[in-house]
């Protein structure tokens, strides 16, 4: 177990170091939730336009359902596994 944790750890470190600073105002800017609104309303009329009111709601309600059972799942399987997201 604890030559996967070390093999964990370094390949943890070596993902975290491929990033450059140059990158960092790009990768910021995609983390502000604000910045998705007018996405998500673009997306939303494409769908409302494409698909109409009854297909459109029958999507969001799928996407809604599928989403709240993979939280639903990732959180059964990190209990069970007991494998936090590491901090290293």
């Amino acid at each position: 177990m604890e030559e996967i944790i070390r093999l964990d750890k370094e390949l943890f470190i070596f993902l975290n170091t491929l990033g450059t600073a140059s990158w960092d105002g790009f990768w910021t800017f995609l983390s502000e939730r604000t910045y998705w609104i007018p996405f998500y309303l673009l997306l939303l009329w494409l769908l409302y336009k494409n698909f109409g009111p009854k297909k459109t709601f029958l999507i969001l309600a799928l996407t809604l359902l599928m989403v709240l059972a993979t939280d639903q799942l990732t959180g059964l399987i990190k209990g069970w596994t007991q494998r936090p997201r590491p901090c290293f």
